[in-house]
């Protein structure tokens, strides 16, 4: 079954004239990013003592989802974008790691 999905998802892709290599290229992040919303899972759940959180609200995981993070780091480093560290992104300045992101926004506890 998900084969038929990626096969009808490449149809329309080529369909609307979007690039092979750039769909893939996109769902190759795409999958990055899924790993890494369960990483941050999986470390908040294992820093749980020490922040009294075993999960993050589920607005903040579904946000985290779907930011694209690797259109916020140079194109150098985008096939680390996804990795759960900080990186630089230019005059000294970094993009903080996801996790800590993550649980900043969580303690903000923010409305809808």
């Amino acid at each position: 079954m998900a084969g038929q999905g990626l096969t009808c998802a490449i149809l329309i892709a080529c369909t609307l004239g979007v690039p092979a290599a750039v769909w893939a290229e996109e769902a190759d992040y795409a999958a990055r990013r899924a790993r890494l919303v369960q990483e941050i899972a999986d470390d908040a759940q294992r820093t749980a003592v020490f922040t009294g959180r075993r999960a993050f609200d589920e607005r903040v995981t579904a946000a985290m989802a779907r930011v694209e993070r690797h259109l916020f780091v140079p194109e150098a480093l985008r096939s680390y974008a996804y990795r759960n560290r900080p990186l630089p992104i230019g005059y000294g300045q970094t993009i903080s790691q996801p996790y800590i992101v993550a649980l900043m926004t969580d303690l903000l506890n923010p409305a809808p």
